[in-house]
C-alpha cells in the first residue's frame, strides 16, 4: 500500500470503529426484541427428600412436612428458557440437619438450574420437618369374634401361631394402640375350621389404628367348634345354721353357664350342681367361691369352674315391720266410666328382715281390687302384691281393707 492509501486508512479509521459499534449495538437491540431477558415462574415444583436413610440410622421418622410443593422463579433469555426441560429442575431438602424428634424448620435447595439460567426465589423458602422416634411394642393378639355360631354349638377354644406380634413406627401414633385383634366371623358355625387372618391396631375406642407396621402382618389360626347348651347352676348344701337362725336368701352368680361336650352326653344334663357349701353353725351372711362339680365329658365354657354364692342368714324371730302409704289402685272389671268409687290411699304394713325392708319403697307394692260386672253396690277386697325382686317381706296389713264400688248400667 502506497502512503497516499495509508493515510487515506488512518483518516477514516474512527468513522469504521464507530460504525462498527453502531453495528453491534443495533445487533444487541435487535438479539433483545426478538430474545428478551424474562422472568418466568415454575409453580408445584414436588420437593425431594434427600438422607431419609439417616433417619432411619438416628431411630427417627418423617412425621410430617409443612410443604410437599414450591413455587420457583427464575431469569433468563426467552430462547433458553424455553429450551429448559422444567422436570430436571430439582427442589430437596436435605435431612442431615435433624438432630432429634420434634419440629425443625429446613432450607430448600434448588438444583438443576443451567448457568445461563439465573434462579431468583423459590418460594416457601423454608419448611417445617416434624419428626417422630421410632419405637417398638409387642402385643398379645386377641380373637375379635363377630356373628354368632349354629344354634346348639359354641367356640370351645382356638390357638394363634405366632400369638404376638411386633409393631413398630412413630411413638406418638404408638401410644395411641390398645391392642391387637384379628376379626373372624363365626356366624353359623358347626365344625371346626383354620385359615390365615390380619392382624389389625385398635385404639381404646376400638377405631382402627393404620400407620405402623406390624410383624407378622398376617397370622395362622385354628379355631375347635363344639356341641353346647346353657344350664342353670344348682346350689348344694349342707348343714342348716345355727340354732335361732334362718337361711334367708341364696344367691349364685352366674345362674347359668354354658357347657360343652358330646351331643349325645349334653342332652343328659340339665343342670350343673356346685360341690356341697356347708352351712352348719352359721349366724352371719357369707360369700364363697363354689367350684362346679362338672360331670365326666364335659367342660364350660371359658374354663369357668366355679360360681359366686351368697348366703343370707339371720336370727328367726329378728323380724320387722315397716308401713307404707300407697295411692295407686289397680281396678280389672267394667269399662272404668261404669264405675265409681273413692280412693285416695291405703296403709300397707310389711313384715320382714330390716335388711329387705330398707328396699323396698312404695312402688314395690301393687294393690288391686277386682270389680263385678253385674250393676250395683259392692264392698271390694283390696289385695295387695310385693314385687317378685323382695319375695322375702310379706304384706302384714292394708288399711282399709275394702273400698265401696258403685257398678252403673251401661249406658249404651
Amino acid at each position: 500500500m502506497d502512503k497516499v492509501g495509508e493515510e487515506v486508512m488512518n483518516r477514516n479509521l474512527p468513522l469504521k470503529l464507530l460504525c462498527i459499534l453502531i453495528a453491534f449495538v443495533l445487533w444487541l437491540y435487535v438479539i433483545g426484541e426478538e430474545n428478551p431477558l424474562i422472568n418466568y415462574g415454575y409453580s408445584n415444583v414436588p420437593i425431594q427428600l434427600n438422607n431419609e436413610e439417616y433417619l432411619d440410622k438416628s431411630g427417627l421418622v418423617l412425621e410430617d412436612l409443612s410443604k410437599t410443593e414450591v413455587n420457583v422463579k427464575v431469569k433468563a433469555r426467552r430462547n433458553d428458557i424455553l429450551k429448559l426441560d422444567s422436570s430436571k429442575i430439582k427442589v430437596s431438602v436435605d435431612l442431615r440437619s435433624i438432630k432429634g424428634a420434634g419440629y425443625s424448620k429446613l432450607p430448600v435447595e434448588v438444583d438443576g438450574l443451567p448457568s445461563n439460567i439465573e434462579l431468583i426465589s423459590v418460594n416457601p423458602s423454608l419448611v417445617t420437618v416434624n419428626v417422630d422416634r421410632v419405637v417398638s411394642r409387642r402385643f398379645d393378639v386377641e380373637l375379635s369374634e363377630s356373628g354368632k355360631p349354629k344354634d346348639g354349638f359354641t367356640l370351645r377354644d382356638y390357638e394363634l401361631n405366632p400369638s404376638r406380634v411386633l409393631v413398630r413406627g412413630p411413638e406418638k401414633l404408638m401410644n395411641t394402640v390398645d391392642k391387637a385383634v384379628i376379626d373372624v366371623n363365626t356366624n353359623n358355625l358347626d365344625k371346626d375350621m383354620d385359615g390365615r387372618f390380619k392382624v389389625n391396631l385398635l385404639d381404646p375406642s376400638g377405631k382402627p389404628v393404620s400407620g405402623l407396621a406390624v410383624k407378622p402382618r398376617k397370622l395362622y389360626a385354628s379355631f375347635n367348634v363344639s356341641s353346647a347348651k346353657s344350664v342353670p347352676v344348682k346350689l348344694v348344701t349342707r348343714g342348716t345354721p345355727a340354732a335361732g337362725y334362718k337361711l334367708y336368701n341364696e344367691d349364685v352368680l352366674p345362674a347359668s353357664v354354658k357347657i360343652m361336650g358330646d351331643k349325645e352326653v349334653l342332652e343328659s344334663i340339665d343342670e350343673i350342681r356346685t360341690q356341697p357349701l356347708n352351712l352348719s353353725g352359721l349366724t352371719s351372711g357369707i360369700s364363697y367361691n363354689v367350684k362346679l362339680d362338672i360331670p365326666r365329658g364335659v367342660t364350660v365354657k371359658d374354663d369357668q369352674n366355679e360360681v359366686k354364692v351368697n348366703i343370707a342368714v339371720d336370727k328367726t324371730d329378728q323380724l320387722t315391720d315397716k308401713e307404707l302409704n300407697v295411692d295407686k289402685l289397680t281396678v280389672t272389671g267394667p269399662d272404668p266410666q261404669n264405675i265409681n268409687y273413692e280412693f285416695t290411699s291405703a296403709k300397707v304394713v310389711l313384715t320382714g328382715r330390716a335388711g329387705i325392708l330398707d328396699n323396698l319403697n312404695k312402688d314395690d307394692i301393687t294393690l288391686k281390687i277386682t270389680v263385678p260386672s253385674q250393676p250395683g253396690t259392692y264392698n271390694v277386697e283390696i289385695k295387695g302384691t310385693i314385687s317378685s325382686l323382695h319375695d322375702n317381706a310379706t304384706i302384714k296389713l292394708i288399711e282399709p281393707s275394702s273400698i265401696s264400688v258403685q257398678v252403673m248400667e251401661n249406658s249404651q
